[in-house]
Formats: structure tokens, C-alpha cells, sequence
């Protein structure tokens, strides 16, 4: 596994992608050099922002609360980049999530 797999969130929000018929959030990452992305089933988002010690109590948009945020990917095959995203984590990758996709 790579030894930095901490990427920074720059956009996320509700996708809907008509072709396929399937609506997720997006997440899209960055580090220098390098972009990703990765999508999160919607029954999964309130699992990502506690994960994220993110409090919703009184509602929040997604977008708000989560850019800017650093998180841990790992790809699939234990590879960073270049593959799909299998889990996500906190920043430390104390707490992780397995996306299932």
C-alpha cells in the first residue's frame, strides 16, 4: 500500500447520471499532482460524515461540510491512484468505510 493516501476533498455533491440510471454523491479528490474521485451511495453519506466527525444534527449540505476535508483512499488492489476506490477513511485511517462499489 502506498504510505500517503491521504488526499484533500475538493468537490463533492448529489450526480445523477441519467444514462445509467443511478444517482450517488461524488467525491472528487486532489493531491499535488494528482486527481481522483470516487462515489458514495447516498444510504452511505450519514456512515461518511460521522466517520468524518461531521455533526448533521440540524442538517448540512454535503458540499459545504466536506470541501476542504482530507480523507484516506485506498484504491481496490491496495494501490492509491489509478484504480477504483474501495475504502475511505478518516485522515489518520484510524476509521475506514468500504465503499462497495
Amino acid at each position: 500500500m502506498d504510505e500517503n493516501n491521504v488526499w484533500k476533498i475538493e468537490k463533492a455533491g448529489l450526480y445523477c447520471f441519467g444514462h445509467a440510471g443511478s444517482t450517488f454523491i461524488n467525491v472528487e479528490i486532489s493531491r499535488p499532482g494528482a486527481g481522483w474521485s470516487f462515489h458514495l451511495r447516498v444510504a452511505k453519506a450519514r456512515e461518511f460524515l460521522e466517520m468524518l466527525g461531521i455533526d448533521d444534527e440540524d442538517g448540512r449540505y454535503v458540499h459545504e461540510v466536506l470541501k476542504g476535508k482530507y480523507v484516506t483512499v485506498v484504491g481496490k488492489d491496495g494501490r492509491s491512484i489509478g484504480v477504483p476506490v474501495g475504502k475511505v477513511g478518516d485522515p489518520y485511517g484510524i476509521k475506514m468505510m468500504d465503499l462497495g462499489e
